[in-house]
């Protein structure tokens, strides 16, 4: 959404965002009886993948202790793609200086 309907904008930096996100474990579960919407079938409220919303938020200090964020988690995957495209670069400039000649200095 535009910065027009927006205060307060400042940019985020969080350091080591690739060690923070493996830290969150991932599980699979079932969820309990009463928290399964009957329109959906048991089936599907059987045997998911996903976070747990206290782990999340012990880790990243984001949203709470009973629900998670999908923007949050989205915005921390974002932020690790960017962590990731930065380590890439630095890691192919000393390839190559050393090695000018490799297919990826090309």
């Amino acid at each position: 959404s535009s910065r027009e309907y927006k205060e307060n904008i400042e940019p985020i930096n969080v350091e080591n965002i690739l060690e923070l996100i493996l830290e969150v474990p991932v599980h699979t579960y079932d969820f309990r009886e009463e928290f399964c919407e009957e329109s959906l079938g048991s089936e599907k409220c059987k045997n998911k993948i996903g976070l747990i919303a206290e782990d999340f938020y012990t880790i990243f200090g984001r949203g709470d202790e009973k629900k998670l964020s999908g923007q949050e988690i989205q915005m921390a995957l974002w932020l690790s793609v960017q962590e990731l495209k930065k380590k890439n670069d630095d890691l192919k400039e000393v390839v190559c200086e050393l090695k000018p000649e490799a297919e990826i200095c090309q």
